[in-house]
């Protein structure tokens, strides 16, 4: 992500007034804003957004374009889900039901146009970009092509590269592949000719891997994680009832054994997670949203006396800042992107900036103008306003408690691809322009 930091000392009183806040600040981000628009805006927007930082959402998207699958997509399956499976820059692959399994297919993301004229159909394999731009794609009992390995150029055309087989998912790493077999316990990594680097077996299938730059996290179906080495596949750092999460200068890894509950961080350094760890907080847990920090808060909040927080630094010993008061509720936080929001005891929040503890807002509990909150999930942070799926439909929140904009989402979903928002119901993908 472009960033830059500075550092400085902040001292502040929660908006309501009552009871203490220690607010210390030792560090902050500022991220660098831009703007891209569809339809050929010659501005250019270089920014990283990760991490749930959106562009410009603050005001009412409209559609910027729609994919639907009968009409657009062969042998599309009416009524199932179309999905972006990866992105390199203005190049978007997504996904569709077909056939045996799935068919994936190139897209313009400026206007949603199909660059390949015949998609291709991996059956029970999976398509990934990798770091050079190309397009893998493990086939399995696909149509028409034969099991194996495939580069697919930028005509949509395949090139038979490797015969392996048992291929269920596919990740980018660097100019090569990494590749889950299809039982989950074997990961390896690949180059786009074919060759093996390297291989390991995990004694639980592999449901989850994340890779960003020469990080990669791999989560297991027995709640153990690993950050491995790239290069060799083997563990840079493991735990078994931990979650690990990545973050702009580092990850947290939650330890959540019963009696040992605990907060481990580690920084980044030129690029890579240090194993051993820069602070522990013991009897902390993370809460969970994407954000450009970690909040953490107690792991038994029974006996706590009103609501406690810490916004940390993965690559600092001490918390960035701190927020401590009686008529602060104990759940219902909120971590959005470069937000914070926190709920109060009468039912009002208040919002913060994670990089710096700066107060953004405050708002009424909820009324005729203001939402109801039941179990909100962040979808992300644009300038002061958090986007929340929250009943069935995107809620744009602004800092003082009241409704910027809602879209009904039904049964659909929402992700977030390179900061823009893309929603997808039924047989139809839609992204919303930014403002």
């Amino acid at each position: 992500m472009s960033s830059r930091s500075r550092a400085r000392a902040l001292s502040a009183r929660l908006p309501f007034g009552i009871g203490t806040v220690v607010l210390i600040c030792c560090a902050s981000m500022l991220a660098t804003a831009g703007v891209v628009l569809f339809g050929g805006d010659p501005r250019v927007d270089d920014t990283d957004y990760a991490y749930g930082e959106l562009r410009d959402y603050e005001r009412q998207p409209e559609p910027a374009w729609t994919i639907v699958g009968h009409r657009d997509l062969p042998d599309h399956r009416d009524g199932v889900p179309i999905e972006v499976a990866d992105a390199a820059g203005d190049k978007w692959l997504i996904s569709y039901p077909s056939g045996l399994g799935r068919s994936f297919t190139l897209i313009e993301r400026r206007n949603g146009r199909i660059l390949w004229d015949t998609p291709i159909n991996a059956g029970q394999g999976d398509c990934a970009f990798n770091a050079a731009g190309q397009v893998g794609c493990a086939v399995e009992l696909g149509s028409p092509l034969p099991d194996g390995f495939y580069l697919i150029d930028e005509t949509g055309t395949p090139t038979r590269t490797a015969r392996y087989l048992d291929t269920r998912k596919v990740v980018g790493l660097g100019t090569n592949f990494l590749r889950v077999n299809k039982f989950g316990h074997q990961l390896s990594l690949n180059t786009p000719a074919g060759r093996t680097i390297w291989g390991r077996t995990f004694a639980a299938p592999v449901v989850d891997l994340e890779v960003a730059g020469d990080i990669v996290i791999v989560k297991t179906a027995d709640a153990s994680q690993y950050v491995i080495n790239p290069a060799t596949g083997d563990n840079r750092l493991a735990c078994d009832q931990c979650t690990i999460d990545l973050y702009p200068t580092g990850i947290t890894v939650e330890h959540q054994q019963y009696g040992e509950e605990k907060v481990d961080t580690h920084a980044i350094v030129n690029g890579r997670v240090n194993p051993e760890p820069v602070a522990e907080a013991p009897g902390l847990q993370v809460e969970s949203g994407p954000s450009i920090l970690p909040v953490l808060t107690a792991s038994n909040r029974i006996f706590a006396d009103g609501g406690q927080y810490e916004i940390r630094d993965p690559a600092r010993r001490s918390a960035v800042w701190r927020i401590a008061d009686r008529e602060l509720s104990k759940s219902g936080v909120i971590a959005c992107g470069a937000l914070v929001n926190f709920g109060l005891l009468d039912g009002s929040r208040t919002t913060y900036a994670l990089s710096d503890g700066r107060h953004i807002g405050s708002g009424p509990p909820p009324g005729p103008t203001t939402p109801t909150l039941a179990n909100p999930a962040c979808v992300g942070s644009t300038g002061d306003t958090m986007i929340l799926l929250n009943q069935g439909q995107l809620t744009a929140l602004r800092p003082d408690n009241t409704v910027a904009w809602e879209q009904p989402m039904g049964s659909g979903r929402v992700d977030v691809v390179d900061g823009y928002l893309v929603l997808g119901e039924g047989d139809t993908l839609s992204v919303l322009r930014p403002n």
